[in-house]
């Protein structure tokens, strides 16, 4: 698009202000002020041959030509696709800023925009199923009930179009990870059932589990920041973390080996992971066992 004051095409849209503007002397570019709506020759004797304006005839090939020039009439795609731009920024507003994640929902909405594969839908539904399957694709926990609610949109559709743009994603199975809360539930659930002699008590379980899903959160939105994944490994290497920051107060309920198999990960993995993760909070193993969790998540580090 040329730009009005230095005529360059260097131009780019801005999902912000919903315009586009010039890269090389920053003028807002204003291409729509007012929607195009195609315009039809209402004149009753117009000739009708291979090539002319559809007129007003109400027989039925004329029904259809209408709707066909209407559906690409000039300017559609320059006033729908920066709106439905704008709608899948406002969608995302609660996880931003996240850069990697703006620009997978950009990428998947042009996309798909592009391939006309989910227009059965209106543009505030296809902002939040995409907006789904993105949060779903980069391990980020979303509701699709809470995401519909948030934004007033029905779930049921919402549910219907993220399935369709996940299938064309090719990744039907982000739709199926479970909640991050319900994810330690089952997790630390599944290692009172394999080791019973471990934690013994309903009490000791249930402060095992609360410490578990404080420890998974603080760590998986910290790594979020980070624009890190948050995946199933991951989950193992918490609660081996866990069980050292409770050394300071009881005995070290689970082994690595233990930790390992319930959550189908190799103990090399287990360690592997655990040596990135005293890299990036800035603590190792021995210091670890000197902390609590409460002075952990608070930042408490000693040399």
């Amino acid at each position: 698009m040329k730009c009005d004051n230095c005529k360059s095409n260097n131009s780019k849209f801005d999902i912000g202000i919903g315009e586009y503007f010039c890269n090389d002397c920053g003028y807002v570019i204003v291409s729509q002020i007012f929607e195009e709506r195609p315009s039809f020759n209402t004149e009753r004797n117009i000739d009708k041959k291979l090539g002319s304006l559809v007129g007003d005839s109400t027989d039925k090939l004329t029904r259809r030509l209408k709707r066909t020039e209407k559906f690409h009439s000039t300017g559609k795609e320059s006033t729908i696709l920066p709106t439905g731009m704008i709608e899948c920024n406002m969608v995302l507003s609660p996880y931003l800023p996240n850069h990697s994640l703006q620009d997978r929902v950009e990428y998947l909405y042009k996309k798909i925009f592009a391939d006309k594969k989910i227009t059965a839908f209106t543009i505030r539904v296809r902002a939040v199923g995409i907006v789904i399957c993105a949060l779903r694709e980069m391990g980020i926990p979303v509701s699709v009930k809470t995401l519909s609610k948030n934004n007033e949109v029905n779930p049921y559709n919402v549910s219907k179009c993220a399935r369709k743009i996940a299938s064309i994603m090719e990744k039907p199975q982000i739709l199926h990870q479970e909640n991050l809360t319900s994810w330690v539930e089952s997790g630390v659930s599944k290692l009172f059932v394999t080791y019973p002699r471990k934690i013994k008590g309903r009490k000791e379980q249930q402060v095992f589990l609360m410490e578990c899903k404080e420890l998974v959160l603080y760590i998986s939105r910290y790594l979020e920041e980070r624009n890190i994944t948050f995946i199933p490994s991951h989950m193992a290497v918490c609660i081996w973390m866990l069980c050292l920051l409770r050394t300071k107060t009881s005995k070290s309920e689970f082994t690595q080996g233990e930790i390992a198999n319930v959550f189908n990960c190799s103990t090399v993995t287990l360690r592997t992971h655990s040596k990135t993760f005293f890299n990036i909070f800035n603590v190792n193993k021995n210091k670890l066992k000197d902390l609590n969790i409460n002075e952990f998540i608070a930042g408490v580090r000693y040399g």
